[in-house]
């Protein structure tokens, strides 16, 4: 009745963080046990989660299926963290971590809108990716090495996922040759076709004419209304072209709110 859902609402909106500062023992396996259980325990009342995937660095897949099954019917906003490279060498794809890091790909998240991820790709159920409206993706780096591996045909191929797709976030772009394969007469650069994107923001690291060039052109995304942009001050001799090639009113017809944030040449990460 209504006051059985009153009472049932009432104790949703819990918020629950794993990481390796949560517990004394991070990255063992009793850890890795006692957070899945928790979040079992608690999966119909949770709304916002986030977890540090490294955290089950010792987490074998045998004792990941004891957990395969986790529906979070109320998760709206999820975290996914690693902080250092667990990317498997034996896979081709250079996002890809070990499958004992990933036990919750299979997991239910019928209302996941927000998804955030930081130094890699979360490989989750198409459905689910199918629903994300908002995305931020964090590229942590150490001088010139960041800590995903990535190339500009697997960016396009994960966000690609997320059909519904209004809010994109990337911190920490960087615009070095190694991300930006050239095509050849066999392959070509793929384009994000995102019709529904409304809204882009972009902290661009290390800068690259060629390379602006060449992730602006892979970008199709007619129903833009905002685009945010930092970069570096070695674009400004540029920034009247890109003007006139990208964001003009003939290729985003319904882009109204721009903001250029030009930091000066320092050393940064």
């Amino acid at each position: 009745d209504s006051t059985g859902e009153l009472t049932e609402r009432k104790y949703i909106g819990l918020s629950l963080v794993i990481n390796d500062r949560t517990f004394h023992f991070p990255g063992t396996t009793p850890y890795a046990k006692f957070a899945l259980d928790t979040v079992r325990e608690y999966a119909s009342r949770i709304t916002s989660l986030e977890m540090q995937v490294d955290s089950f660095e010792f987490f074998d897949t045998a004792q990941w299926s004891d957990y395969s099954t986790i529906s979070l019917p109320f998760l709206a906003s999820l975290k996914l963290s690693v902080e250092f490279n667990f990317h498997d060498p034996n896979v081709s794809a250079p996002f890809r971590l070990w499958d004992e890091l990933q036990g919750y790909r299979t997991w239910n998240l019928p209302s996941l809108r927000t998804l955030h991820s930081v130094n890699f790709f979360p490989d989750l159920l198409a459905s689910v990716l199918a629903g994300i409206t908002t995305y931020h993706l964090e590229i942590d780096k150490e001088w010139d090495d960041a800590y995903l591996r990535w190339t500009l045909p697997d960016l396009i191929g994960h966000i690609s996922q997320m059909t519904s797709l209004e809010d994109l976030t990337i911190s920490r772009l960087d615009l070095m040759d190694e991300h930006f394969p050239t095509a050849t007469a066999t392959t070509s650069i793929p384009k994000f076709d995102m019709v529904s994107l409304r809204r882009l923001s972009l902290k661009i690291t290390t800068y690259s004419k060629a390379n602006f060039i060449r992730f602006f052109e892979a970008l199709e995304s007619r129903n833009l209304e905002s685009l945010s942009i930092s970069i570096r001050s070695e674009c400004v001799p540029d920034l009247k072209e890109f003007t006139t090639q990208f964001w003009n009113s003939i290729r985003l017809p319904n882009l109204i709110d721009v903001k250029l944030i030009v930091r000066p040449r320092i050393n940064e990460v």
